[in-house]
């Protein structure tokens, strides 16, 4: 009898291990076929998301795999990033800006100029406007333990390498669109960076280099002269032209706000029918914009 349970344990030893093999190869292929559905799950998670991005923005013609990289950024992948669109990126809107601040302000003193198309395409303004259609929702990266400066600015950065990819693969007139239509349609206040330091100064030799009369002061209204808070009010005059006021606790105060007013009203003159040098090409008579007279030596 023993004999035969010996045969008979062995033949259930053999006949048991195909079945071992199979339940690991079964686990095996579990685990692999997981693996696939969560890449599978991730890369459409990501597919959808550039999707929306590109429909949001209205880049709905733009290679997919294009915008993929625009969005890269190379902490995530170092041969395939948007370190060179967004080089790129820059200069484009860059070149914009100027052109259309240039042309719409052609009174703007080079400063001034250098200024407000920075408050348009300054990592700031630009990563508002990313997250503003959620781009940071779609930009792929490794934040960085040791730089938050370089981890707070790529939205701004993928939003420069949107920008080239447009421009490189549909050309100028793509980019100026979608630099306009996010970019630049946006509410910008020029006074802020109209401030001069000697503004009584500056508008004494602009008005002589224009051959006008040398600016003279008025006091136009006062309150309280003798009061703790009197409140002076003063135009400032050309011949019989006005051409600033401003108000003050103090003569002076309201003397310097009035030469600021004056000043503001001179160099914020706008352009309000005008062609882009960048759109000559589309008219049949191109005529080229105005553009200011040479800055004053102060």
């Amino acid at each position: 009898m023993l004999p035969v349970l010996r045969n008979s344990t062995g033949l259930l030893a053999r006949a048991s291990r195909p079945t071992t093999v199979a339940v690991c190869q079964a686990r095996f292929n579990s685990v692999q076929a997981s693996k696939v559905d969560d890449s599978s799950s991730s890369n459409t998670s990501l597919d959808s998301t550039l999707y929306a991005l590109g429909a949001r923005l209205g880049l709905q013609s733009l290679s997919p795999s294009l915008l993929e990289q625009a969005v890269t950024d190379r902490s995530i992948n170092e041969s395939v990033n948007n370190v060179a669109l967004t080089a790129l990126g820059k200069r484009v809107v860059g070149l914009l800006a100027t052109e259309y601040l240039y042309t719409k302000y052609p009174l703007l003193p080079s400063r001034v100029l250098s200024e407000s198309v920075g408050a348009f395409v300054d990592h700031r303004s630009l990563k508002a406007v990313g997250r503003q259609v959620g781009l940071q929702h779609a930009v792929r990266y490794q934040p960085s333990p040791v730089d938050d400066e370089a981890t707070r600015n790529v939205v701004a950065e993928s939003m420069n390498a949107i920008i080239g990819a447009v421009y490189k693969e549909q050309g100028l007139d793509a980019a100026k669109k979608f630099v306009h239509g996010h970019i630049l349609a946006r509410d910008f206040n020029l006074r802020p960076h109209l401030a001069f330091k000697q503004p009584k100064s500056h508008l004494s030799k602009l008005m002589n280099k224009q051959g006008k009369p040398s600016p003279v002061s008025r006091l136009v209204s006062e309150t309280g002269r003798h009061s703790r808070s009197p409140v002076f009010v003063v135009a400032v005059f050309s011949g019989e032209e006005k051409l600033g006021e401003g108000f003050g606790y103090s003569l002076k105060m309201a003397e310097h706000r009035a030469c600021q007013d004056a000043l503001y009203t001179h160099y914020s003159f706008e352009q309000k029918d005008f062609t882009l040098p960048s759109d000559a090409h589309k008219v049949e008579q191109y005529r080229p914009p105005l553009l200011g007279d040479t800055e004053l030596a102060l």
